[in-house]
């Protein structure tokens, strides 16, 4: 292992246990994670797996919610980080007010994933119409794009986190649904935090009429590059 990894390794230990760590040393430990798209295709595969897992009877429920909770709050974490790392550079020094939003956000997916679990004892409990290794896969897969989209709204949060002053704007297709509050805004420029303090940054959960869960929209500086929206 070498001194980079071993860094990462020792900062992790302290983020789960509330040790606070030098805001330059931990700059570097962030970066260490590598890019979101690997914490993104990491998350995805993990809920993937997990839902096939449960639903076909291959691991207990309680085991499989707790590890998903687990891999949840490791994403969440990872994802907003790196956001923040990769806008506001170098020490990480998020304000408490950032610190506090992804704590609220947290406990909203630890609920989100109790939610989960209820619909799928349901589906396993329905004999009616019981599921088939065909269904299984393709609830499994739009629930991980789901959940993998949330997370996209984590590491955007990030970003505008890390960096409140550059001016964006609201870009992008409608995509299969779209609302009033999307074409208000599309194309209009504000600071980051102003879409920070409006949750208005594009993504599930956000205050969009539609819900920000079926739009293409995205947050993007005045050369074009994109700073929240979905990833994948």
């Amino acid at each position: 292992m070498d001194n980079v990894a071993t860094l990462r390794k020792l900062y992790l230990h302290c983020r789960e246990r509330g040790i606070e760590v030098d805001s330059h040393t931990a700059a570097i430990a962030i970066r260490a994670a590598g890019g979101y798209a690997g914490i993104r295709d990491g998350y995805y595969g993990v809920i993937v797996d997990s839902i096939i897992k449960y639903l076909t009877d291959e691991a207990g429920r309680l085991q499989t919610k707790n590890f998903i909770k687990k891999e949840m709050l490791t994403a969440f974490t990872d994802a907003f980080e790196t956001g923040w790392v990769e806008t506001g550079g170098d020490p990480y020094e998020p304000e408490p007010e950032d610190n506090e939003w992804l704590t609220t956000r947290i406990n909203q997916e630890l609920a989100y994933i109790d939610g989960l679990f209820v619909t799928m004892r349901a589906m396993l409990e329905d004999t009616e119409e019981p599921l088939t290794l065909s269904d299984i896969d393709q609830y499994a897969e739009a629930r991980a794009a789901g959940y993998a989209a949330t997370l996209d709204s984590i590491y955007s949060q990030g970003k505008l986190r890390g960096k409140k002053n550059v001016m964006l704007s609201l870009e992008g297709q409608d995509g299969a649904a779209s609302c009033s509050t999307c074409q208000k805004y599309k194309g209009v420029s504000h600071r980051a935090r102003w879409w920070i303090s409006h949750d208005l940054i594009p993504g599930p959960g956000s205050s969009y009429e539609c819900g920000g869960w079926q739009c293409f929209h995205v947050l993007q500086d005045s050369e074009g590059n994109q700073w929240a929206g979905t990833q994948g």
